[in-house]
């Protein structure tokens, strides 16, 4: 009998049968409506987690992102939940559908697949079943989102990036006190860069049941500053003035009316190693609650990144800079989180190890930015981490960049020459650093050495595992093969 399910449904091997395969093109139904699947956006490869899958996707010459996630059933909001809460929110993305996938007419979960196992009833294989019982419950969901976007690696100006931020925790501000929600995985995968011309105000959605919000009178955001990206170099096509598009809350926390945070999913601390909070890092459980304040931290984190890893505009990444062999290697690998953490705070605290160990690493375009990160650090320093000190800082900063900048990759030491195979393969992108299926568990020394990983991603960052790494400090640690993604360079989505 079992032979005869693996030669005849498909579902049972573990394909997808909701995604419809011809030879020259695939699709998917969602909501009734056929959405064509124009390219693979991002995989996760990680063996225990939400499995992510995301689509570049069209439907009647407008393009979508379909997002593809086994979500852990115990978390109460789903990321739709939270996106339709800030539906009115300029700078987030729209939903257009929210439905979970069905196979065979029965709603897809791991509860339907771990249900062909039989159950050992004595000895060690029925103490392994046990904890087996224990692995959290996931269920297949499917979204559709609008717009599409850049990541925030390929800004044009430093003046764009700079609103780019702004637009970002504006954004961040506006889920907080009208959704009730707190982001909690700010990091370079989670900002994107959308033409004002296509944001939602302008995208004619297709037709959706009435389970789904309308999205009618959503205006695009702009800041009072706003300026049209300078093209980086006299070859590149005119660029439409963009704006910043805060994606991926799949780990936002949702807050009761009472302001107290709401029941999440099992686990624990949450976050992108290197953008996490100090306090997030060194306190873990012992948090009393992730607060705005630790998310703006983690702009703060964003900004340094891009700093530190980019030549200039354009996704130019440094071609001679590596954050393993650089003062903040500390920042992504340790022995512990707490370590890691101690380590990051010492290099705030103290003006020297700021000076040499962040500032004296940015690359040669960003040095009209130092003041505002060392400003908006002090703020960190003082305690005074609120939305409107940080956006006064940034808004000063913006105010006294050149609306026109001249840069040339060719003529920057820093990001000389195209890049070829090699570096492509060492581009350095990202791995969610936690999330319900790998929470550490045990007292806080428990924990095992950790370090940021790699993964093959081309243009654009993502978000995925983390893995146990060697402390000691080697030129380059080995990747674990079976975590790194294989993926090419594209144009980002809201996706995770």
């Amino acid at each position: 009998m079992t032979a005869v399910m693996f030669a005849t449904d498909p579902a049972f091997l573990g394909y997808d049968t909701s995604i419809v395969k011809t030879p020259a093109s695939r699709s998917v139904v969602v909501d009734g409506i056929t959405y064509k699947l124009v390219k693979t956006l991002f995989v996760s490869d990680v063996v225990r987690g939400r499995g992510t899958v995301c689509w570049h996707a069209r439907h009647d010459n407008q393009d979508f992102v379909i997002k593809d996630t086994w979500s852990d059933a115990s978390r109460v909001h789903t990321e739709a939940d939270i996106l339709r809460k800030a539906q009115d929110v300029a700078g987030v993305p729209k939903v257009v559908a929210d439905v979970v996938v069905e196979i065979n007419g029965t709603p897809e979960s791991t509860d339907n697949l771990r249900s062909i196992i039989e159950p050992a009833s004595t000895g060690k294989a029925a103490k392994l079943h046990e904890k087996y019982l224990a692995i959290e419950q996931r269920k297949h969901r499917r979204l559709v989102l609008t717009p599409f976007g850049q990541p925030l690696s390929h800004f044009a100006s430093r003046k764009e990036l700079i609103s780019i931020f702004i637009d970002a925790i504006k954004a961040h501000r506006e889920i907080f006190t009208k959704a009730k929600s707190i982001h909690r995985d700010i990091s370079i995968n989670n900002i994107l860069l959308v033409p004002i011309s296509k944001t939602w105000n302008t995208v004619e959605l297709p037709p959706t049941p009435p389970a789904v919000l309308a999205l009618a009178g959503l205006h695009a955001h702009k800041t009072s500053s706003r300026c049209t990206p300078v093209n980086p170099s006299p070859a590149a096509a005119p660029i439409d003035p963009r704006q910043g598009l805060l994606i991926d809350l799949d780990y936002a926390l949702v807050l009761q009316e009472d302001g107290e945070r709401g029941p999440t999913a099992a686990g624990h601390r949450t976050g992108t190693l290197p953008f996490m909070a100090v306090e997030v890092l060194t306190e873990g459980d012992r948090l009393p609650a992730h607060e705005p304040r630790h998310d703006l931290e983690s702009f703060l984190y964003v900004l340094i990144w891009v700093c530190v890893h980019y030549a200039g505009p354009g996704n130019i990444e440094r071609q001679n800079f590596d954050i393993y062999n650089s003062p903040l290697v500390d920042w992504v690998r340790g022995p512990s989180y707490t370590m890691i953490g101690k380590a990051k705070n010492f290099t705030l605290t103290k003006p020297a190890a700021w000076r040499s160990e962040v500032l004296a690493t940015f690359a040669p375009y960003f040095e009209p930015l130092k003041p505002c990160v060392t400003a908006w650090k002090d703020l960190q320093i003082r305690d005074e981490m609120t939305y409107e000190a940080v956006l006064d800082v940034l808004e000063t900063i913006l105010a006294s960049l050149d609306d026109v900048e001249v840069w040339s990759r060719i003529d920057d030491p820093e990001g000389y020459g195209e890049q070829g195979t090699k570096r492509k393969r060492r581009n350095q992108h990202f791995r969610e650093h936690i999330n319900e299926a790998d929470e550490l568990e045990g007292d806080e020394e428990d924990e095992p050495p950790q370090k940021f990983s790699r993964s093959d991603d081309g243009g654009r960052c993502r978000a995925v595992q983390s893995e146990p790494a060697p402390s000691e400090k080697t030129p380059r640690p080995k990747l674990i093969h079976s975590m790194k993604p294989k993926q090419k360079t594209r144009t980002m989505a809201p996706c995770s």
